[in-house]
């Protein structure tokens, strides 16, 4: 619901002027696994008013970690760090705010980076040649394409996705329980079922022929 357009859209935007949603917690990759092993946020909101500013509080993963799993799950003593800040709310690398009115105007795009310096900081990815970029606000508009050489290694925030090949997170059969996966080969055409509104759609290129997919990436075209 935090990504979609349509009747998605409604109801965050009834969510924004009916409630007042106050805090949106931003928990890392495998805290629902293994349901799910993408990013989670949870909304906390009461019926005192509308929304004016929404605070945001990204819980970090232990020093160490990459992702959270169902044998080493999230822990109720790791989130000291957030329950100290709920009182004071003050804005740091792991917390900022947005208005009411940016939400809005942003199609209730609730799911947001950081928007100050201090949060941007713990918020930027590198852009490598040949990925797709989408933005996040306008990607419905056809607002996407491959990043240039000339900008290789980039930093962009997390409101333009990014979109390709990354080695540094492949897995071995080992890894993971799907019984059915699907192999790639060069000119199939491919996209994230989560992502496709985003306009994350595309085409293998011969560096990924021979790869293997999960069933989250539906493939077309060939055997």
């Amino acid at each position: 619901m935090l990504f979609g357009d349509g009747i998605c859209a409604r109801i965050k935007e009834e969510l924004l002027k009916d409630f007042n949603l106050h805090t949106v917690l931003r928990l890392p990759h495998g805290v629902f696994a293994p349901y799910a092993s993408i990013p989670a946020n949870e909304l906390f909101s009461d019926q005192s008013g509308p929304t004016w500013d929404v605070r945001y509080f990204e819980h970090p993963l232990p020093e160490g970690r990459k992702n959270y799993t169902k044998t080493m799950a999230l822990q109720f003593d790791e989130f000291c760090e957030c329950i100290a800040w709920w009182n004071k709310r003050d804005e740091n690398d792991r917390a900022w705010k947005v208005s009411d009115r940016e939400l809005l105007d942003g199609n209730c795009m609730v799911e947001r980076g950081g928007v100050n310096g201090a949060a941007l900081s713990g918020r930027r990815f590198l852009a490598p040649a040949g990925q797709v970029i989408a933005s996040r606000i306008y990607a419905r508009n056809g607002a996407m394409g491959l990043v240039p050489p000339a900008v290789d290694g980039a930093l962009v925030t997390n409101h333009f996705p990014l979109f390709g090949l990354d080695e540094q997170r492949l897995r071995t059969g080992m890894e993971f329980s799907y019984r059915r996966l699907t192999k790639l080969r060069t000119g199939n055409f491919l996209y994230p079922k989560l992502m496709a509104w985003e306009s994350a759609l595309g085409v293998v290129l011969p560096a990924c022929d021979g790869c293997v997919f999960s069933i989250e990436f539906p493939v077309f075209g060939g055997q």
